[in-house]
């Protein structure tokens, strides 16, 4: 049976939403510092896509200069998940492709109105020892499993779990999810709605570490209150 590890108090890293205007002066500096970009775009989910950001010639429009200079025509109307560090601080954001200019090897995307950023807070955490799964399905589907994960940590805010590279492609960033686990050694199951927060590549090959920030409805205020009970109680 799988058992929890570790509890620390400690802070935890979660992703949130930058104000517009913060994010249009985040984004110029960006543009005017040229940085280099990740992006995962939906239909090319073999490999991240890397390039350096720059203006569009419109104003509701950024490019990507590649840096292999290779782009699919394929990707044009996709869905892409970007990321770029700007001055130690890591920033992210879903845009479109608009256009793909194969000739010059550059995207077109549509331009970002919000940024989304890392935030510390404080929590109880449970860095998991002998993985604990989580089954993830449709929001309020609690008892169907359309992907298991291998949760790697857990705090009253979200979690964050390992699962294979094809079932992470089916889940986009700000996706809501159903999740339902247990901790320790205890049969009581959580059951908590969720949003995908992040994407980032494991350790292990052909494996995505997929964060999830649980929602904060009354009925989600109650399970998390119980989650956190049930952590501190592992002191």
């Amino acid at each position: 049976m799988s058992t929890m590890g570790v509890i620390q108090q400690g802070t935890s890293s979660v992703v949130v939403d930058l104000p517009e205007q913060h994010s249009i002066r985040r984004l110029e500096q960006a543009l005017r510092a040229k940085v280099d970009v990740r992006l995962d775009v939906k239909v090319n989910p073999d490999a991240a896509v890397t390039g350096t950001l720059a203006r569009g010639d419109d104003p509701d429009t950024i490019v990507v200069e590649l840096a292999d200079g290779a782009a699919s025509p394929a990707w044009r109307s996709a869905y892409c998940d970007v990321a770029f560090t700007l001055r130690h601080d890591e920033y992210m954001f879903t845009s479109v492709v608009l256009e793909v200019e194969a000739a010059a090897g550059r995207l077109v995307l549509s331009r970002p109105k919000n940024l989304r950023t890392w935030q510390r807070r404080r929590f109880v955490r449970a860095s998991v020892a002998d993985s604990t799964e989580a089954r993830l399905g449709p929001p309020g589907e609690f008892g169907r499993c359309d992907t298991a994960g291998m949760i790697l940590n857990v705090s009253p805010d979200g979690l964050a779990c390992r699962v294979p590279l094809a079932a992470a492609d089916r889940y986009a960033v700000d996706e809501r999810l159903g999740v339902a686990f247990c901790i320790g050694s205890s049969s009581e199951e959580f059951r908590l709605d969720a949003t995908v927060v992040s994407k980032t590549a494991a350790g292990t090959p052909g494996a995505v570490i997929v964060g999830l920030q649980f929602e904060n409805s009354p009925t989600a205020a109650r399970e998390r209150e119980r989650l956190a009970s049930a952590l501190h109680a592992f002191h």
